[in-house]
């Protein structure tokens, strides 16, 4: 994942927005390139490193609940020409941390290609518990989507468990390049790459 050093917040927050409404997240919202782009709606990120903003299922403003569903996202994701599509069943979804129903910043992030490279043979729930060691939080599956909406080259290096999100089973949603797509399911496996890893962010406030 290609790490952005020595630019300002204000231009952190300027590429992030500039991405998303080259993918079209403005419109799926039903908002205009303004409006998106308003701080109140869009903040700023603290000056702390490697962050990457997460734009939520639910937003909630003070007059009005704007709504951008996993399948939706993924469908403005794309890694060189490949659109994303969820194979989720959503009414089993669930995440194991809290989502925050506004954008946010999360930080210090990390793709997970320590463990796709370093230890390739560690399986997601051992990755789950060095990181919480190191205080670190795995991601769900709204902080893939936004992964790859930022930084699309890294999915193409290692698929990514998102060990912060479950199914009923209790098996975490994995995001992958499969054929033509971008693929969110569970259990799939997994041809167009060979090794998975958890990413993370800091768990510290």
């Amino acid at each position: 994942m290609e790490v952005l050093k020595g630019l300002s917040p204000e231009r952190i927050r300027f590429l992030e927005i500039l991405r998303c409404i080259e993918l079209g997240f403005h419109k799926a919202l039903g908002l205009t390139e303004k409006e998106f782009y308003n701080e109140d709606f869009f903040p700023l990120p603290e000056d702390r490193p490697n962050p990457l903003a997460i734009i939520p299922e639910i937003i909630t403003l003070e007059d009005k609940r704007l709504l951008l569903d996993i399948p939706t996202q993924m469908s403005l994701i794309e890694v060189d020409g490949k659109k994303g599509k969820s194979y989720l069943y959503l009414k089993e979804h669930k995440d194991l941390i809290e989502i925050p129903n506004r954008i946010h910043w999360v930080y210090e992030v990390e793709d997970g290609s320590r463990f796709a490279v370093e230890n390739p043979l560690t399986s997601s729930e051992q990755e789950t518990e060095i990181l919480k060691k190191e205080k670190r939080t795995p991601f769900a599956t709204i902080h893939g989507i936004a992964l790859v909406r930022k930084s699309p080259e890294t999915l193409k290096h290692h698929h990514f468990d998102l060990a912060s999100s479950c199914v009923e089973s209790g098996e975490f949603p994995n995001m992958y390049l499969c054929g033509r797509e971008i693929q969110l399911s569970v259990g799939g496996i997994i041809s167009a790459s060979s090794s998975c890893a958890v990413p993370s962010f800091s768990s510290e406030i």
